[in-house]
């Protein structure tokens, strides 16, 4: 798979989750809630008005789905030391 289409596919993979999240947010911290902003932007396809170019638009959904990622080791480490979901 090229660059492109492995970014493409994280990026659909860390949209799922930011949905499920989305659920949660009134619960968020204020980090998260930025964290959650953040990761969003980087994973939704941009206007012309953005001025959006490749390598740009690479970066963000890279820095995204790294991003969501820790944000998902994160969430398990939580459940593992709360005991939730064991």
């Amino acid at each position: 798979m090229y660059l492109d289409d492995q970014l493409w596919q994280q990026a659909l993979t860390a949209d799922r989750r930011q949905a499920q999240r989305h659920e949660a947010q009134d619960k968020f911290v204020w980090e998260e809630r930025v964290l959650f902003h953040l990761i969003q932007r980087g994973i939704v396809d941009h206007d012309d008005d953005d001025k959006r170019w490749d390598g740009t638009t690479r970066a963000m959904r890279h820095t995204s789905a790294v991003g969501d990622r820790l944000w998902a080791l994160l969430e398990a480490e939580r459940a593992r030391v709360s005991g939730i979901g064991m």
